[in-house]
């Protein structure tokens, strides 16, 4: 049932470089933010939006997403 809800997204070599060269605060997040923008996702579901510094996927805490889809 998550599964239909939300993407699980692959992780690859594409995925890495983008996630080394973005320039985010760590790596995990780079490969989170890569992910998203490599699988033309919505929304990043985290509990720290302000660690995806330049995402062109929104990053909102779970609370904030709950809000949209009212």
């Amino acid at each position: 049932m998550l599964t239909e809800l939300l993407v699980v997204a692959p992780v690859s070599a594409e995925e890495c470089e983008l996630a080394l060269h973005e320039g985010e605060s760590d790596f995990e997040d780079g490969l989170v933010r890569a992910c998203a923008e490599l699988n033309d996702v919505e929304f990043i579901l985290t509990r720290d939006a302000r660690a995806f510094k330049r995402p062109s996927v929104r990053a909102v805490t779970c609370a904030e997403y709950l809000e949209i889809c009212d």
